[in-house]
């Protein structure tokens, strides 16, 4: 007993030794000295949703839902709280649950600089399991950042719900070429058809967006070059009017799915924060654009692998860089429109067509469809024109732009029917 007493006060001279620093006077607001030494974390604040054991209580105490409100008075009174940002841990991790009955809502704060996060650092690993949703509510468009799933330095985010729903944005975000951030559930909804509609500023206007792969203008700075990946095999997908999935190139990022339907919304190929370095993965056994947007931005470095991709009603595919399609068919329908984007040049509107083992890669469209295309002009010789995504809400006599030449690649596997 008495070797414990006195190896406990040579401990707390310690610790007054160390406060006598005006360095570490300064910093002692900010960071938490424990028994077992100094902690890298600070002290949160109360409205902070920080913990396994918060996210428990506030299940309980919420009834089944955790509302993250962005009022500072929220500290976990009937399960709400100002901001959530949890991180997970090393070893086995951390995991957290949420049953089919539960959900997290993350309400309209229109709070341009909150950020809510859950985050696997420094080879840390977390994850989010269960039949529950993640409701992510808040509107705004860009001026809500909405939900950061992250990881940084070899960490591992794995999340795997029964739903997810976004009104705003959500970024799938990665710090370093270890980092992996899976986000899947059986069925994502992105957009809720209630787009305002503003003509002169359409990011400000509600546009809901899922961000695979980060984003440029993010609050953090996020390098982009580990994985990022958006679903799984058994996923379901929709995209509303209002909504939009942004695949940026990475490491190796990728939208995976057993069903994606695109019902006005728009489907985003962009380079990625790393400045285009990298690949996008698209792997969906089937998908539905129906009266809505695709768009082949300048370096997003995209290929479609496997499945069926079909293109229907008034829907518009504007390449501005090189679509490849491996062992899948792309079927352009009669009243859609294939064109190369008015900025591309250098024969950079050009579709790749690919097989491989897994199978033969298709272009289906009409002949007068391939021919506009190829010279970007209709059957009258008039100017073939398209819609680009940011002008998908403007006035319809303002919003047309005309179209630059592309070009068709058979490689091995590859064909036109």
């Amino acid at each position: 007993m008495k070797q414990n007493n006195l190896a406990l006060t040579f401990q707390l001279e310690q610790y007054r030794a160390i406060f006598k620093s005006p360095y570490i006077r300064g910093l002692a607001s900010a960071i938490a000295l424990t028994a077992g030494g100094v902690s890298s974390y600070a002290h949160a604040a109360d409205g902070d949703l920080d913990s396994t054991q918060k996210w428990l209580d506030s299940l309980k105490a919420g009834n089944g839902t955790i509302t993250i409100t962005g009022n500072d008075t929220d500290k976990g009174t009937d399960g709400k709280y100002s901001k959530v940002t949890i991180s997970g841990d090393s070893g086995d991790g951390v995991t957290l649950e949420l049953k089919a009955e539960q959900k997290i809502l993350i309400e309209n704060t229109k709070h341009p600089y909150k950020e809510n996060y859950f985050e696997a650092a420094a080879s840390q690993k977390l994850n989010i399991r269960g039949e529950g949703t993640i409701d992510v509510a808040a509107e705004g468009g860009d001026k809500n950042p909405g939900l950061f799933m992250v990881a940084k330095g070899g960490g591992k985010l794995d999340v795997d719900v029964g739903n997810i729903n976004v009104q705003s944005n959500m970024h799938i975000a990665t710090h370093g070429d270890a980092s992996v951030a899976t986000v899947a559930a059986q069925n994502i909804v992105i957009g809720n058809n209630k787009f305002s509609g503003s003509t002169d500023k359409p990011e400000e206007s509600g546009r809901a967006t899922i961000h695979v792969g980060g984003t440029v203008d993010a609050p953090q700075n996020f390098s982009g070059d580990g994985t990022s990946i958006l679903g799984n095999e058994s996923t379901n997908i929709t995209v509303n009017r209002d909504g939009k999935i942004r695949l940026n190139t990475g490491k190796n990022n990728t939208v995976k799915a057993a069903n994606v339907t695109v019902d006005g919304g728009v489907l985003s190929f962009a380079e990625g924060v790393a400045g285009g370095k990298g690949t996008a993965t698209y792997q969906v056994a089937n998908t539905d654009v129906n009266n809505g947007n695709v768009s082949v931005k300048a370096g997003s470095n995209v290929t479609i692998k496997g499945g069926s991709f079909n293109v229907n009603g008034k829907s518009y595919v504007d390449l501005s860089d090189t679509l490849t399609v491996q062992s899948a068919t792309f079927k352009v329908g009669d009243e859609a429109v294939l064109a190369g984007h008015e900025s591309a040049s250098g024969g950079k509107a050009k579709v790749v067509l690919s097989g491989s083992s897994e199978g033969e890669a298709t272009l289906e469209l009409t002949k007068a469809k391939l021919k506009s295309f190829l010279k970007a002009q209709n059957a009258d010789g008039s100017k073939l024109q398209y819609v680009d995504e940011n002008a998908q809400f403007k006035d319809p006599n303002n919003k047309l732009k005309n179209a630059t030449a592309g070009s068709v690649v058979l490689n091995s596997g590859g064909g036109i029917n």
